[in-house]
């Protein structure tokens, strides 16, 4: 099963169209979005996936947000932080401006993956068992190039998808 991890939107509709896009190509239904998508109006685009979403501190709008999502269907969902099973993998996500969160997750043994964003940098690290995937960015403050990530969770293999940023 291959899941879908992006961040970091920050109103870059562009690049989102383009990620969705690959996502669709690629069959992936479910998407992990690791907050900051800024506008509420965008959770449209993401109709026909089921879309795990993580407020970020820039989504001012979180009950807006919630109820957009929840109006996708599909099992889609909206909060502060997600803790599930997709897969058989055992996940936890959040955005990642909670100080300590991120790696207090990692650290409890409990999970086989940790996502996160806040910082518009790739990462693919291990904390003891506990793989930590941040996908990079969408939009926002240009750190390193535009990405997200495929995941295939019976694989482990993660695949990092950079996006050709138009503006």
């Amino acid at each position: 099963m291959d899941i879908g991890i992006l961040s970091d939107t920050h109103n870059h509709l562009s690049n989102l169209i383009s990620c969705l896009a690959t996502l669709k190509e690629r069959c992936v239904q479910t998407v992990i979005h690791c907050g900051d998508l800024v506008d509420e109006d965008l959770i449209q685009y993401f109709k026909g996936f089921q879309l795990i979403y993580m407020f970020g501190n820039t989504d001012l709008y979180t009950d807006s947000i919630q109820k957009q999502v929840q109006h996708l269907g599909n099992g889609s969902q909206a909060g502060h932080h997600y803790e599930g099973v997709i897969g058989g993998k055992r996940i936890f996500a959040a955005h990642g401006d909670v100080e300590g969160q991120i790696s207090q997750a990692a650290l409890s043994k409990v999970y086989d993956y940790v996502f996160h964003g806040h910082t518009h940098r790739f990462k693919d690290d291990r904390i003891l068992r506990t793989r930590v995937i941040n996908p990079g960015a969408l939009g926002g403050i240009r750190r390193e190039s535009r990405s997200f990530c495929i995941l295939n969770l019976e694989k482990g293999v993660l695949e990092r998808i950079e996006v050709p940023d138009k503006g």
